[in-house]
């Protein structure tokens, strides 16, 4: 499988919406070959339809997986889906991370 192109990723972003169970995301983020800057968007689209789990859920596998490393614009993307859903705890852990990475 060939890296989602810009003009697949809204359908992928779609997908995601309909998911509604965290190995789910993984599923389908494991069957496709996922690059650093879809990931981002995947965060970043997940965060304006308000579904912080899934956002969450995305940063979680890439943690895990060796296939995307994730970094400050990933984090930074987390953190925006956090304010968009007024969770401020998590977005001062995931600042907390970021610090981290960039120290």
């Amino acid at each position: 499988m060939t890296d989602l192109e810009e003009s697949q990723v809204g359908d992928r972003f779609e997908a995601l919406g309909k998911l509604r169970a965290d190995p789910a995301v993984v599923d389908l983020l494991e069957r496709q070959k996922v690059s650093e800057r879809t990931a981002c968007k995947l965060i970043s689209e997940l965060g304006r339809l308000h579904d912080l789990p899934k956002a969450i859920a995305v940063y979680s596998w890439m943690q895990s997986s060796d296939r995307v490393p994730a970094n400050v614009f990933h984090l930074n993307a987390l953190i925006s889906a956090c304010d968009r859903c007024g969770s401020w705890n998590t977005a001062l852990r995931f600042l907390g991370e970021m610090r981290s990475l960039v120290s």
